[in-house]
């Protein structure tokens, strides 16, 4: 009776081994994106994933519930939570470069605005010196904070990278509005 009780135990052993195998490929599948993006996976996961997949092989390889009887399943789940944050933040990362190379676009644009206003007002013969020397030291900050996020290729970074892009909507909306400003007075100016 004792030894069918283990036979039975080793065969559902082996059973919730077929589900392990699918989240190991699941989880080597989301690795595979956090490589293809060359974003460094931390030592920590590639050894418990090698400690996973040894410890499935044992269970396949288990002839005796004996053999199988100390090993412990509580990793398996917090690798698995470990794995998905970090194949989460790799997703983040990769929209990075099409974010930032909007945000270069509209930068580059705004920096023609700017120099086009520079003109504009110094053919007006306007005073505009200081509010186009904030704009363009917001342009310059919106610059730098973009080269800094571009440079980012670790997930753990990639919330810090993503509230850093945040911050910087707020940092265009201040750069349109001066220079929305600015505009209305250059208008009037060649209104009168």
């Amino acid at each position: 009776m004792e030894q069918q009780r283990k036979s039975q135990m080793l065969q559902q052993m082996k059973k919730n081994v077929k589900q392990m195998e699918q989240g190991m490929t699941m989880m080597t599948r989301g690795l595979r994106v956090c490589t293809a993006a060359k974003i460094t996976i931390p030592t920590e996961i590639t050894a418990a994933i090698g400690d996973l997949q040894s410890t499935i092989g044992k269970i396949k390889a288990a002839k005796d519930p004996d053999d199988i009887a100390d090993i412990d399943f509580s990793d398996f789940s917090s690798v698995g939570d470990d794995v998905r944050n970090l194949v989460d933040g790799c997703h983040r990362l990769q929209e990075i470069p099409r974010i930032t190379k909007q945000a270069t676009r509209d930068i580059k644009r705004q920096e023609a605005d700017l120099r086009r206003m520079t003109r504009q007002a110094t053919r007006a013969k306007l005073d505009l010196a200081d509010q186009l020397s904030s704009v363009q030291q917001l342009i310059t900050s919106v610059k730098s904070t973009l080269a800094e996020v571009a440079s980012i290729r670790d997930a753990a970074a990639a919330e810090d990278a993503m509230d850093k892009l945040q911050d910087l909507q707020e940092q265009f909306e201040s750069i349109r509005e001066q220079m929305d400003a600015i505009r209305s007075v250059l208008n009037v100016k060649q209104g009168l």
